[in-house]
């Protein structure tokens, strides 16, 4: 048996938080579903990133190149980030203001990206799924 050391507790922690589902079962079929949501490829290889927080926002470029600017070019109030873009930009609200899927995508109090759509692709079932991420 090995000693528990600071390195090894910090990359259990970071696996931990990186992973967006803890059960491995849970997780694969969440991902089966999004997979197989009758959609365009790539709008399912744009929720994938938006799940993996891997979308070219300020805040992302930001942390890989040091851009000053963090602004929302858009709206110019807050910080660039996924659930700005997709969710709590002005702009990005009218948007979902012009669906009958607004109650449902905009009530949301999630931190992430991921947690934000898997939530609402549980909460709806077949099109409006569908139609929830081709809004995204």
């Amino acid at each position: 048996m090995g000693n528990l050391v600071f390195k090894s507790a910090y990359h259990v922690a970071c696996q931990i938080e990186q992973s967006p589902v803890s059960d491995p079962k849970q997780a694969q079929n969440w991902w089966r579903t999004l997979w197989q949501a009758q959609i365009l490829n790539k709008i399912k290889v744009f929720a994938w990133q938006v799940c993996m927080n891997a979308l070219p926002t300020s805040s992302n470029l930001n942390r890989r190149l040091q851009n000053s600017n963090l602004s929302c070019p858009y709206c110019g109030d807050s910080q660039e980030d996924i659930l700005h873009v997709l969710l709590y930009c002005p702009f990005t609200r009218q948007v979902w203001g012009l669906s009958n899927l607004s109650g449902k995508a905009l009530q949301n109090n999630t931190t992430d990206g991921f947690c934000w759509i898997k939530e609402a692709m549980l909460s709806f079932d077949g099109t409006d799924r569908d139609l929830f991420l081709t809004i995204c």
